[in-house]
């Protein structure tokens, strides 16, 4: 029974080693890709002369870059869309393309559709949980370049997961690499 005990422990090291060795893995992968589109937004955006980013988004089938009438489209885009689940570009910032995707949820307990807002580079960005301001045209349409600026506060997230993992590897490798120590005595035994 000692043994079963060990071996169960053993066996649930090895599976947590392996599975923390993958998470660490893909979570520097992210690292990385999310590093290159924060490099390539820096090397795009504009600044005022203040320093400030300007909010140059483009939306199909506006030609104002005026942030209410950018708002007012994105919220009238919010409230109308249809998508059936799939991704549609409705423009774009910096290069970066904007996507809305309608999403069928529950609300009260009657099913709603609800469109949410992704700005695509290596990985999908959202601010607000892609969902956009309806009470604020400005705030509506400075959606995107908000999701945009949090990619190093997404980052350092990852990161310190890394950290975490990497300070309970050598535990794990520790533990997953041990034998049972009266494996002898038992053999003995018997």
């Amino acid at each position: 029974g000692e043994r079963k005990s060990f071996n169960k422990g053993k066996r649930d090291s090895e599976f947590k080693l392996e599975s923390k060795t993958g998470e660490l893995r893909n979570n520097t992968t992210v690292i990385e890709a999310m590093t290159e589109d924060w490099n390539r937004f820096l090397s795009v955006v504009q600044t005022d002369k203040e320093g400030s980013r300007l909010n140059l988004v483009k939306l199909d089938g506006v030609d104002s870059m005026d942030e209410k009438v950018l708002g007012k489209r994105l919220q009238e885009i919010a409230k109308n869309a249809t998508t059936g689940g799939l991704y549609t570009r409705i423009g774009e910032l910096y290069g970066f393309p904007i996507y809305v995707i309608s999403e069928p949820t529950l609300k009260d307990g009657v099913s709603a559709t609800q469109n949410r807002f992704v700005v695509e580079g290596h990985y999908e960005y959202r601010y607000n949980n892609g969902q956009v301001a309806m009470a604020d045209t400005k705030a509506a349409a400075m959606n995107f370049l908000n999701a945009l600026e949090r990619i190093p506060q997404i980052m350092d997230q990852y990161k310190a997961k890394n950290e975490t993992h990497e300070t309970n590897l050598p535990v794990l490798q520790e533990v997953a690499g041990k034998t049972w120590r009266k494996e002898d005595e038992l053999k003995g035994l018997k």
